[in-house]
């Protein structure tokens, strides 16, 4: 009797086990076909605009020195002329340049051409108004320059023949809080008035591919503009071979132009020794003398080389060319006339110069290198710094040769 009253009672623990994960199995599924259609209900939303809309996503005249206020190290722009935030956040540029910040720049190239451009998409600006905007804008970031006392690559500013579809900023873009990475995209729209044009407000903690989508956009547009680049390094670190060895790998392009002024080595048959300078180019590539070693870093420049190369390099840089420059040191300084030409072609938005520059510190070579168009880079990692100069070299000859479809077509 005491047996089947324990399988009576097992069995119907057994049966009461087996109703609850019944039950239990029952609410499960019919969550899972409430979450299912709750699912549904949305996506039917999102595509219909009863729900997640466009119309609560983008707003207007958000504000972009309310992003600046809240900006702690860097600020990289890509816009039309770059006069409204210089102008309305220039006291916040200026302190954030004052605690080591930086500021990086991609803006339409201060030409007819492009000042056309923009004019015809805008609703109520002639390209007068764009070069006067531009022209501000040089004249604020000039005063930026010199009120933060920015040095180096702290201000960096690249111009580039192709107005933009859309104008961002960014903001603390390698903070290891992502939440301080913060944007601002405003589309351009055609002849849209400016207090028409859609905009929008992100992070990247809550939307990490569009942080990340648009700051490669704006190294794709910085790589891509009109730009001075200045490779920097000691005596003999290989800042010559570096830039041949762009030469040789870019050569063919019929927009390259090069002026090196490699090192004369004597060989015997134990020692090498430097012995002075050669000078080649893309219009004389034989090498020809340059100047002969005195004794222990002391030279003399000989020959007239350099001089009669200069007014031909200036010919192929505002022809459109890309140019590759080796060296802006002490020798070639001692040329009349050197440093007056370099300066000229750095103050020219639409040159882009690629060349080297020694550690020697002075007021001339420090106000190339302090330039707001100019990106020092140290040499480092031979294999390195070869690959970003390619990249950069790469983009630059890039757009040189649609630059100069587009005059042909204009023409």
């Amino acid at each position: 009797m005491a047996d089947v009253v324990g399988s009576a009672v097992v069995t119907n623990a057994t049966l009461a086990t087996l109703a609850v994960l019944a039950v239990s199995s029952l609410r499960q599924r019919r969550q899972g076909q409430e979450i299912k259609r709750s699912l549904t209900e949305f996506e039917a939303a999102a595509r219909t605009g009863n729900g997640c809309t466009a119309d609560s996503f983008f707003g207007r005249e958000q504000s972009d020195l309310a992003l600046l206020d809240e900006a702690r190290e860097t600020v990289i722009l890509v816009q039309e002329t770059g006069s409204l935030v210089s102008e309305t956040g220039r006291k916040r540029i200026v302190a954030i340049l004052r605690s080591g910040g930086s500021l990086t720049a991609v803006l339409a190239a201060p030409d007819s051409s492009s000042a056309a451009l923009l004019a015809l998409r805008n609703a109520n600006l002639k390209p007068r108004d764009i070069e006067f905007r531009t022209s501000a804008f040089m004249a604020q970031l000039a005063d930026i320059v010199s009120e933060s006392g920015a040095t180096g690559n702290q201000v960096q500013v690249r111009w580039l023949p192709y107005p933009v579809d859309a104008t961002f900023l960014l903001v603390d873009s390698n903070s290891p809080n992502v939440r301080y990475r913060r944007g601002l995209v405003r589309l351009a729209g055609y002849r849209v008035p400016f207090s028409d044009k859609l905009d929008f407000v992100f992070d990247a903690a809550a939307s990490p591919r569009t942080f990340d989508h648009y700051l490669q956009e704006h190294h794709r547009l910085f790589v891509n503009a009109h730009k001075v680049i200045l490779i920097e390094g000691p005596p003999r670190a290989g800042k010559t071979t570096l830039l041949a060895q762009l030469v040789e790998q870019f050569r063919s392009d019929e927009f390259l132009y090069y002026l090196l002024t490699p090192a004369r080595i004597r060989i015997d048959s134990e020692t090498s020794e430097r012995i002075g300078f050669d000078l080649s180019s893309t219009d004389q590539p034989t090498p020809r003398a340059f100047a002969n070693r005195l004794g222990p870093r002391n030279y003399e420049v000989v020959g007239n080389a350099l001089t009669e190369s200069m007014p031909l390099l200036v010919d192929a840089a505002r022809s459109g060319k890309v140019v590759v420059l080796d060296e802006i040191g002490p020798l070639q300084l001692q040329q009349p006339g050197f440093l007056d030409m370099v300066e000229r072609l750095i103050d020219e938005p639409s040159v882009t110069l690629l060349g080297a520059i020694g550690q020697e510190r002075s007021a001339q070579l420090d106000r190339l290198r302090n330039h707001p168009r100019v990106t020092v880079v140290q040499l480092g990692d031979g294999d390195a710094s070869l690959a970003h100069m390619s990249e950069e070299l790469r983009g630059a000859l890039r757009t040189a040769r649609y630059a100069a479809i587009s005059r042909e077509a204009k023409g």
